[in-house]
């Protein structure tokens, strides 16, 4: 099977407190409500399709036998127990909130008691009664002897209603932190469902939100000998575990396919280090391990080719046509560049293997088919390559490939607003970049046929008439190809408000469409191809400050940004440059931009990129190049000079704990926030003085040293789930915040934040009005804010609304035939799916992911439940015409999804009874339309007329 596995996700305070009661519970922590049913709540995470997923298949297999299996199905999804995601969101505390307004001293179990007038007592060990569980902020109508109430929790009494209500009035105290959960389920593992678990492992993503995946122990003894690659990797053995939890991890990653690649298929060449001076932003550790920020003549090495390899085309399948695929394998991850290797060694005259600079256990220089270093072989790091090509999958999963954006056939790019506020653009220009958004709106606002082409037409495009619609998009798009009057409908234009007011919304982000793509780096390609036979001399055919690039015109700039983006340093223009050569041996796509890193200090000015998929936001826009390239020569590249020492760690569960509680304290949002803070205060000055940077220099500097710190530390934070670094992020955050306190604080004790922060926060909904004053700088994101905000939209009229059920009236409509109780079971299930999205869009406890696990699974329940029935037309029409009733708005839209995505063709054999719209939108140098800066024209479709 190549789906996901639908895996629970359990805080460690539940687990502790499951395995820890005081009357001892052999079952553990329970997945199953209390009929016996599956708590489908739990299953909030998935175990991608990957490597390791492939192989805990067959290992399940080989353990369980008949007698247990790794998953079940139930409708439709593959759920599996045997992996649990484990959060360390919470801690222990003397009395822990089970449910809502209840809480249950540490030790007992709710599911054993009864509550009456809202409390439950045992008597303990000593024979001493105490209170074991109590709910709060309801009125009951006898008290507890108050003397059993804990200090934290009070009783008052309502004389008017003659009830009491107890309160929670202090703080509770904590048995056990999260830090010290940690420790505890890392070294005992826990039981659940009468199953033993112990850590399995976890990926550099997760670690950085404190999540841990823990897996049945009959199956770690067979899936760690896997991961350790025949490494034997013993309990207290001194051990870069930070390094070796991240490899372990790789297989894991989620793939979109297996390719076959033999062990003799492989060259490994040496890294090459360039190392060069330059002047930069230098970030040091000073003596008292504080940050050191200074703008000095520094020496820079540049790893030039790491995290990238070279495959031949041969090997690359029906990826052939793609400029690079992201390969994993055990302590292996690469970006798999497309190559034609065997034509430059037939060019080269390169006959023998012994002819070749490398390592490979080939013995036909026909077999060499992948050109790979050092550090895209994590094992190296290890152990030997003949042990690594003893112990790898046969296959290697492909994680991604090279692809076009999804904007305009990927002739667009979205840009964001932490590169947008690092430039110093003026309003005019800011409203130059803005308008083509705001006219593609009115656009969609007012014509069709625009809007048809924005969800998804493409000239010749084959129209499906089948019913599987994935979402509210694409029904729309169906449903506006045919001549109906959809829309004419209210449903249509309450999608179309939607959908325009998401649009402003995502401009209103920074979220700006300009010409250009995200493009793949690929580091001194030719040079790798050169070192493979021993001919690579240190030297680059690019040129410093230039790059080769596909998809742009030669000779022409292009600006480039890479994320995070935290400084004004971050920014690259460079010039687009011809080269033969590469287009000779290598198949590169416009999505794959080459760079050269040798003597020159590109890899921190992307904020510390390389080669193993980063991308590049690359574009020609004039006005983001102008910008930029006016204060290019004053601030300089952000450059890191720390590195980790030497891990002092030990295999041991006390030091993964101790690692996976650190790099769970993740601060890459707070750095990107405080850069964007000082960003803007830095424009501001420069704007406020009516000088230019030139001659401001002097006084901004230290700001810019400041947020160049900040890129310093964010480079810091990502790379903190591979490598420990001597350098406390929280202290430095503290202490830089500090440092602009006065700066950043408002007479009555507010903290001043850029505007455009504020509307960020409030649509992520953490906004706070009280504590801080959003306030309108002289910056680009502010200024776009005001640019939006004069906008004038182009409004279409909205009454008179055709009903969505005429255009799907049976032609013989026969009321008697609705079944009326359908009609009332599927509106009902609505709103009960509607309320229940609803609550978890409110849970505040929930991850933003996790809200979308639960609403998308509720709606796919709910789908599920209505293919079940079998509805007729009679039945479908009444069911359409509820959806204009006003009872009915608040589950119009889920309603809608539902009905069109039912399983059988009632709707698609009614749409037949329409001709086919028979107009389009096509690119068309004489065309009236235009959008974003690219003629349009209509013209008739030439399937317009077919049979129906």
């Amino acid at each position: 099977m190549r789906g996901n596995l639908y895996i629970p996700s359990i805080d460690a305070k539940d687990l502790y407190l499951s395995n820890n009661y005081i009357k001892t519970v052999p079952y553990g922590y329970k997945l199953t409500k209390k009929d016996g049913t599956y708590n489908f709540n739990k299953y909030i995470n998935s175990f991608d399709y990957s490597l390791d997923l492939i192989e805990l298949r067959e290992v399940a297999k080989k353990i369980y036998g008949k007698k247990d299996s790794l998953s079940f199905i139930v409708k439709d999804k593959e759920y599996s127990s045997k992996i649990i995601n484990v959060t360390f969101n919470y801690a222990v505390k003397e009395f822990n909130k089970t449910a809502k307004n209840t809480y249950v001293r540490n030790g007992y179990n709710l599911r054993d008691y009864e509550l009456d007038n809202g409390y439950a007592t045992d008597i303990d060990e000593d024979g001493i009664k105490i209170l074991v569980a109590i709910k709060t902020d309801e009125p009951f109508y006898n008290s507890i002897d108050t003397a059993l109430l804990p200090s934290f929790f009070s009783c008052e009494y309502d004389k008017d209603n003659m009830t009491y209500m107890y309160k929670l009035t202090g703080t509770i105290k904590t048995v056990k932190s999260a830090k010290e959960l940690r420790k505890w389920c890392y070294k005992n593992g826990f039981i659940c469902n009468g199953i033993s678990y112990c850590r399995f492992k976890r990926s550099s993503g997760s670690s950085r939100v404190g999540k841990c995946l823990f897996i049945d122990k009959r199956l770690y003894p067979n899936m760690h000998k896997s991961e350790q690659c025949g490494l034997d990797v013993q309990q207290g053995d001194a051990l870069d575990i930070a390094a070796f939890e991240a490899y372990i991890s790789l297989p894991t990653s989620s793939i979109i396919d297996t390719i076959n690649i033999k062990p003799e298929n492989f060259l490994v060449v040496d890294d090459y280090e360039s190392i060069f001076e330059e002047e930069a932003v230098c970030t040091d550790l000073g003596n008292d391990g504080w940050l050191v920020t200074e703008e000095k003549n520094m020496k820079i090495s540049n790893s030039i080719w790491d995290g990238q390899s070279l495959i031949d085309v041969s090997l690359m399948g029906e990826y052939s046509s793609k400029g690079m695929i992201l390969l994993r394998n055990k302590f292996f991850k690469s970006c798999c560049f497309n190559t034609n290797i065997q034509k430059f060694f037939k060019d080269n005259n390169i006959t023998e293997i012994s002819q070749l600079n490398g390592e490979t256990i080939a013995t036909d220089i026909r077999d060499i088919k992948v050109i790979t270093t050092p550090s895209s072989i994590k094992f190296y790091k290890f152990g030997n390559l003949k042990t690594w090509f003893e112990n790898i999958y046969q296959y290697f999963g492909v994680v991604k490939h090279d692809k076009d954006t999804h904007y305009f056939n990927g002739r667009m790019v979205q840009a964001h607003y932490q590169l947008l506020n690092t430039l110093q653009l003026s309003k005019d220009e800011i409203q130059e970049i803005v308008q083509d958004g705001i006219d593609y709106i009115n656009l969609i606002n007012t014509d069709v046929d625009v809007m048809r082409y924005h969800l998804k037409f493409k000239e010749n495009e084959e129209i499906e008439t089948d019913n599987i619609m994935k979402d509210k998009n694409e029904i729309v798009y169906k449903l506006l190809n045919y001549d109906c009057d959809f829309h004419k409908t209210k449903i249509y234009y309450d999608f179309k408000k939607d959908l325009c007011r998401s649009y402003i919304k995502n401009i209103k982000k920074g979220h700006v469409l300009v010409d250009g793509t995200y493009a793949t780096l690929f580091g001194n390609p030719y040079e790798m191809l050169l070192q493979s036979i021993d001919k690579f001399d240190g030297s680059s055919i690019l040129n410093v400050g230039t790059v080769h690039n596909t998809r742009y015109e030669y000779d022409t700039e292009i600006l480039g940004s890479r994320s995070p983006h935290v400084t004004i340093g971050n920014i690259l223009v460079t010039k687009n440059v011809a080269c033969p050569v590469i287009d000779k041996y290598f198949n590169l796509t416009p999505n794959i931009i080459c760079i050269n890193s040798i003597n020159e200090n590109i890899l921190e000015r992307l904020s510390g990129a390389d080669f193993d998929s980063d991308t590049l936001l690359i574009t020609n826009n004039k006005i983001l190049i102008n910008s930029a390239k006016k204060n290019y020569k004053y601030f300089k590249v952000p450059t890191r000079n720390i590195n980790p020492p030497k891990s002092k760690r030990h295999y041991t569960f006390d030091d993964l704990a101790d690692l996976d509680d650190k790099t769970s304290n993740n601060k890459i949002g707070e750095i990107v926030n405080l850069s964007q803070e000082l960003n803007s205060l830095l424009w501001d000055m420069v704007a406020k003085s009516g000088e230019s940077v030139d001659s401001q220099y002097e006084y901004i500097k230290e700001i810019y040293y400041d947020v160049c710190q900040l890129d310093v530390l964010s480079n810091i934070e990502i790379d903190r789930a591979k490598k420990e670094f001597p350098v406390d992020s929280t202290a430095e955050l503290k202490r830089m915040r500090k440092k602009y306190s006065s700066l950043l604080t408002m007479t009555d004790g507010r903290k001043k934040m850029p505007y455009f922060l504020g509307y960020i926060a409030d649509i992520k909904k953490y906004k706070n009005v009280d504590r801080k004053d959003y306030q309108k700088y002289d910056t680009t994101m502010d200024l776009l804010h005001i640019c939006i905000g004069n906008r004038r939209s182009s409004k279409s009229k909205g009454s008179n609304f055709l009903s969505l059920a005429e255009i799907f009236k049976p032609l013989e409509y026969d009321k008697n035939k609705v079944h009326k109780q359908q009609v009332t079971k599927i509106i009902e299930l609505a709103k009960d799916t509607y309320a229940y999205n609803q609550m978890i869009a409110q849970n505040s406890c929930l991850t933003s992911e996790e809200k979308h696990i639960h609403i998308v699974g509720a709606k796919e329940d709910l789908l599920y439940e209505i293919n079940r029935m079998k509805i007729n037309e009679h039945t479908m029409f009444r069911l359409l015409w509820t959806l204009d009733e006003q009872k009915n708005s608040s589950t119009r839209n889920l309603l809608f999804y539902l009905l069109f995505n039912y399983k059988n063709e009632i709707l698609t054999d009614l749409l037949k009874q329409y001709n086919r719209i028979n107009t389009y939108l096509i690119e068309d140098k004489d065309g009236e339309i235009v959008i974003y800066n690219c003629k349009f024209a209509k013209k008739s479709s030439p399937k317009a007329n077919f049979e129906t």
